[in-house]
């Protein structure tokens, strides 16, 4: 177990700089914090944006705001790397439709997030994707908008999935140079068919730019992806989907992922893309510190069940999987913390486990564990509270309160007899 006292630090005053970030201090009282991969009954000081300490019998500062977590979760707030809407809005649809989408994310426990840009007509895809760019730096609302990630155009037409084939190209330095030039270093994640000519060099120059290069939408062999990872690919999107499949005489990509330590595996994880055996066995083959959950939610999420659009092609969604008119999977309806609960729950691997997923992996993969995915002092407080039935009760965004529950829905376990009750927080 985590020693409490060593738990009980805070930053230096030199860290603690001017709110530009969180303006209010709360301090969440009794939880039982998510702290090395362990949860702690402890307390969790937030202040100037960041967490300022974490410990048992903490006090608050001042008009510090007391929120209490007993029996309750208190978890880093998840990053979600391939996301392309919710709510009925479209990521392609622009600055408003990505601010709605922040919003409802976050009152899933979400705190940051890439939008992922569909493959489209590359002017309408360049547009979407400085929409997305500009969202980074707006006030905070929701979901941090962390990044893009950038899903084709390069990608392999016979493993399209639900991108449009007649947007669909060849590898092209050019045009990924584009990109870049109009984006910078809000540029995070590019997904690439790495067999296709053309794909060497991109994948190098995006490595070269410090871009996460992830090989979905592809019918790449073993070798060829020993080769790829060699160039630069850290990263499987929506592992078993849209990819060569495993075979006993022909392992493909998703066995040479596995079998290197330098690659990330991110998974759908609504057990409608992926069972949550073949979740399971992939954990045990690749190690947690690996695996990642991802929704690769459209404009459906968080919506009845009904018809919608992706990227402009239209969808059904129905018993919570969107199809076009062809049957083929369109994405999906998933939260961050549903995936959560299925990862716990129905794949069996616990909370410890689908919160390393969900929040530190993500961080890892896109470089930003100094900061965010994991809770401690100094880092910013991207936090999520989660209650006994596993709902997200409180999200925090670098410090800012984006999402509250009602206060009489909280359900937190009964203490004395392990049944759950409900109340609310003691907040001033």
């Amino acid at each position: 177990m985590t020693d409490n006292n060593h738990m009980k630090e805070t930053i230096s005053d030199k860290d603690e700089q001017s709110d530009e970030k969180g303006g209010k201090a709360f301090l969440l009282k009794g939880g039982k914090v998510f702290v090395e991969n362990e949860f702690v009954e402890s307390d969790l000081l937030i202040k100037n944006g960041l967490i300022a300490a974490i410990g048992p019998d903490l006090e608050a500062d001042g008009d510090a705001r007391v929120i209490d977590c007993a029996g309750l979760m208190v978890c880093p707030g998840f990053i979600d790397i391939h996301c392309h809407g919710a709510m009925g809005r479209d990521i392609m649809d622009g600055l408003d439709s990505i601010e709605a989408i922040a919003r409802f994310k976050a009152t899933q426990g979400t705190t940051g997030f890439t939008p992922t840009i569909l493959t489209n007509p590359l002017e309408r895809m360049r547009w979407a994707a400085i929409q997305a760019k500009i969202a980074m730096n707006l006030p905070l609302t929701g979901a941090r908008v962390l990044g893009v990630h950038i899903e084709g155009p390069f990608v392999n037409p016979n493993y399209k999935g639900a991108l449009p084939e007649a947007d669909i190209l060849l590898p092209n330095i050019y045009e990924i140079q584009l990109f870049l030039t109009e984006l910078g270093d809000a540029a995070k994640i590019v997904t690439i068919a790495p067999e296709l000519p053309g794909a060497e060099s991109t994948i190098r120059l995006l490595k070269k730019r410090n871009i996460v290069v992830s090989a979905g939408h592809t019918d790449c062999s073993y070798q060829k992806m020993v080769q790829a990872i060699n160039w630069g690919v850290t990263n499987l999107s929506h592992t078993f989907n849209a990819m060569r499949p495993v075979h006993h005489r022909e392992p493909g990509l998703i066995a040479a992922a596995i079998d290197d330590d330098r690659v990330y595996c991110d998974v759908i994880c609504d057990l409608i893309h992926v069972h949550e055996w073949i979740i399971k066995f992939l954990a045990k083959a690749k190690g947690l510190d690996k695996c990642i959950i991802i929704t690769d939610a459209i404009s459906a999420a968080g919506m009845p069940e009904g018809e919608y659009t992706l990227g402009g092609q239209y969808v059904i969604v129905s018993g919570r999987a969107p199809r076009l008119i062809d049957g083929r999977l369109a994405g999906s309806v998933l939260t961050m913390i549903r995936g959560v609960r299925n990862i716990a729950e129905k794949a069996g691997l616990g909370m410890p486990a689908a919160l390393k997923m969900a929040a530190e992996n993500p961080a890892r993969l896109l470089g930003i564990f100094e900061n965010k995915g994991s809770l401690a002092p100094g880092k910013d407080a991207d936090v999520c509270i989660i209650d006994g039935r596993r709902r997200v009760t409180h999200t925090f965004v670098e410090g800012a309160l984006v999402y509250e529950m009602g206060v009489t829905e909280i359900v937190r376990p009964n203490l004395d007899s392990g049944k759950e009750q409900q109340n609310g927080d003691n907040g001033r």
